[in-house]
């Protein structure tokens, strides 16, 4: 090797896998690395793993200092729409988290060289800023983030003021706000909300284990009317975020503001937990869910979501919005409920 071709650094630098590095030292990493986000953490890879089979490939860098970036990946067949190496599924963002540009470098390489030795269709990365040359970009996914102010009056008027007559009208209704840490009522909420959406539910043993796994940084918020669940949100929390990542409603949850109860619930719990920044998820450009959380006056951003061919023939279709998406949709919203949850743990597979 001509050593003249590369930095100093780079040569100092090598992969290791996370069983080598450890649970608590690529933590660590994570929590103090630009871009490292809960997503990221080594958590996950048990979780996912465990719940759904996919093999893990964590990759970490490291140079004399220490670990210096990792990269969360894994394999997933999808069936018809071919086998992935993904940072991450399941989760919002993924990609490098790293010190340096060429730590984040470094490890982009060691992810496309392996991929080619697993043989895989295509590489998927989940990144929430940072854009690739030449890969290909799905930009349908949006990120809505707001800030938590210091006081709760201040947070309640930064609501926009529709939402807060909402608030006040649901609050009106008896509405009250509870935590929990059980996987009831929430999964209950859960199925029946992504019934309704024509989408498979992850399974009841993933949910479980996401509460098991992440302990006090994973609480549920229940939304009740007349002490009868409505409403619910699993929330993670995580380096001064509070994170609303999955929720559920039942129809009654309509006529009584629910939603922005909810909204608003999880932001007063942010401000008394000490939060200073509220990330509420991805949604996709031009739905209902998109254009709720707009008109809370919401921070938003596209997220760089990317795909490189490694053995396929063409980019996988990510849009919810495309023709094969909207018939899944309309043919699962219409399956009887005792058929959907059979079929649920299996299918949900394909949409992670």
């Amino acid at each position: 090797m001509d050593n003249g071709r590369f930095p100093p650094t780079i040569l100092l630098m090598k992969i290791r896998s996370l069983d080598e590095v450890g649970i608590d030292a690529w933590n660590t990493t994570v929590s103090a690395v630009p871009g490292g986000t809960f997503f990221h953490l080594a958590e996950w890879e048990s979780i996912i793993r465990r719940s759904f089979g996919f093999d893990s490939e964590y990759l970490a860098v490291e140079d004399a200092s220490g670990i210096i970036g990792v990269l969360p990946l894994f394999v997933v067949n999808r069936g018809p729409f071919g086998t992935a190496l993904i940072s991450t599924p399941l989760c919002a963002t993924g990609g490098v988290a790293a010190f340096s540009g060429e730590a984040t470098e470094f490890l982009e390489k060691a992810m496309i060289a392996r991929a080619k030795a697993l043989r895989v269709d295509y590489v998927e990365l989940r990144n929430s800023r940072r854009s690739l040359e030449g890969w290909h970009l799905h930009n349908q996914f949006i990120s809505f983030t707001r800030p938590i102010l210091e006081s709760e009056e201040e947070n309640f008027t930064a609501v926009p003021k529709r939402q807060r007559t909402y608030i006040r009208k649901a609050m009106a209704l008896g509405l009250t706000a509870s935590i929990v840490c059980d996987v009831e009522p929430f999964y209950s909420l859960y199925t029946e909300s992504m019934h309704r959406l024509g989408t498979p539910a992850y399974p009841k043993k993933y949910i479980s284990t996401l509460l098991s796994e992440f302990g006090d940084c994973a609480e549920i918020v229940v939304v009740n009317n007349r002490h009868r669940p409505i409403s619910a949100a699993l929330c993670f929390n995580f380096n001064g975020q509070i994170l609303p990542y999955y929720g559920g409603a039942s129809d009654a949850a309509y006529a009584t503001n629910a939603a922005t109860f909810m909204l608003w619930s999880i932001v007063k719990h942010a401000f008394e937990c000490g939060c200073t920044m509220a990330d509420f998820g991805r949604s996709i450009r031009g739905t209902g869910s998109f254009n709720f959380k707009k008109n809370w006056g919401m921070e938003w951003q596209p997220l760089q979501y990317q795909t490189r061919l490694i053995n396929g023939r063409s980019h996988p279709i990510m849009d919810p919005a495309s023709r094969r998406f909207r018939v899944f949709s309309n043919v699962w919203r219409n399956l009887p409920r005792g058929i959907v949850d059979r079929l649920s743990p299996l299918a949900s597979r394909l949409v992670v």
